[in-house]
């Protein structure tokens, strides 16, 4: 058989790490009690994890890699994803050595680490409450212009806030091409995992079901939207 693509280890360097834009399986999941809390914020070391289940070339559960954060016990649940991620240049930690897992990630963080996986081109949007000094303004205007990232109505970005689950769901099917087949959702429902918390009247619904479904699916006469063929209950989830 051909040799499995080698994993880094301390001080390699290797191209960018490649997002799985080609099979659309389940990368995100729910809580035991069959709830997904969209309005819930997310934490570093959840979409550090996240990330890490996306790429084409991911890391081998239980294994830890060079990175070496404070803050960051080797046999933390997210210990490899956090060191993988460090380790291929897509997320950093803080000054002092720390990585605070537990912490919120914000719009504007998630942002940057959502643009480490792009060349992004410069983008002209501005938002009213988004200052050139801030540490992300061009980052959030590249994504921005990549058509992953939106502001809100009154025109402002809200940079420091702290991400939702349904936000981060909405942001990274955009990154990977994805986008549900509306029809094929509501005609099976019973073949889907649902959620207790989240009905059609949330903004988030068809992201959600997106990014919880494994399922094959081809790509319609606009090459945009998907059309689904089959659920398969395909999961890039290898931390479980």
């Amino acid at each position: 058989p051909a040799p499995k693509p080698s994993k880094p280890h301390a001080g390699t360097f290797f191209v960018k790490p490649a997002l799985n834009k080609e099979d659309h399986a389940q990368y995100l999941i729910g809580y035991e009690n069959a709830t997904f809390r969209p309005e819930n914020n997310m934490t570093r070391e959840e979409v550090a994890v996240m990330f890490s289940r996306l790429l084409k070339n991911p890391p081998t559960k239980g294994e830890v890699y060079g990175a070496n954060f404070s803050d960051v016990e080797k046999n933390r649940w997210s210990a490899t994803a956090i060191s993988y991620m460090s380790e291929v240049g897509i997320l950093k930690g803080y000054p002092d050595g720390s990585f605070k897992p537990t912490a919120p990630i914000t719009r504007a963080e998630f942002a940057a680490m959502a643009a480490g996986f792009a060349d992004l081109k410069e983008g002209e949007k501005t938002f009213t409450d988004l200052a050139p000094t801030h540490w992300a303004y061009d980052v959030v205007k590249k994504a921005a212009a990549a058509g992953w990232i939106n502001g809100y109505p009154d025109g402002s970005f809200k940079a420091d806030n702290p991400i939702t689950r349904a936000e981060v769901v909405s942001i990274t099917n955009r990154m990977l091409d994805r986008k549900a087949d509306e029809a094929f959702v509501d005609g099976h429902l019973t073949e889907l995992i649902t959620f207790t918390d989240v009905d059609k009247s949330h903004w988030a619904y068809y992201p959600i079901a997106e990014a919880t479904n494994g399922h094959e699916f081809v790509r319609d006469a606009n090459k945009i939207d998907e059309v689904w063929k089959s659920v398969t209950h395909r999961s890039f989830v290898y931390d479980k």
